[in-house]
């Protein structure tokens, strides 16, 4: 929201913003209707991630990499899928390396951050 709208979360670094600062191109005498106008906007935009992220819950992540392997990363190179295997097995390969123990994890992970792209 801050790089198109001029809308950026206010608070301390790191904390859940408890308010937003919102920047105006151009200083006219919008006063309290221009503030308004941006909360009505800035609402809108929360309210409809919240669906979105509601609406992502009701489908496992599981069930979405499935869906990976109808969609072409690149002509050349194949399905979204065989990315998330290739980078896997890279994945899979640096963890044995480094520590074993994590490898098993490594990979879950891998095969699960795909479909949340």
């Amino acid at each position: 929201m801050k790089n198109t709208s001029g809308i950026s979360p206010g608070g301390r670094e790191g904390d859940a913003p408890s308010s937003f600062r919102m920047r105006q191109q151009h200083c006219t005498q919008r006063g309290e209707a221009g503030h308004q106008g941006n909360e009505k906007v800035l609402r809108a935009r929360l309210s409809d991630a919240a669906y979105f992220f509601q609406e992502d819950l009701k489908v496992p992540l599981e069930k979405r990499v499935e869906q990976l392997r109808k969609v072409v990363f690149q002509a050349k190179l194949g399905t979204s899928y065989e990315k998330m295997e290739r980078f896997r097995s890279l994945a899979s390969f640096f963890a044995e390396r480094v520590d074993p123990k994590l490898r098993e994890t490594v990979e879950r992970v891998c095969f699960l951050c795909r479909p949340t792209l």
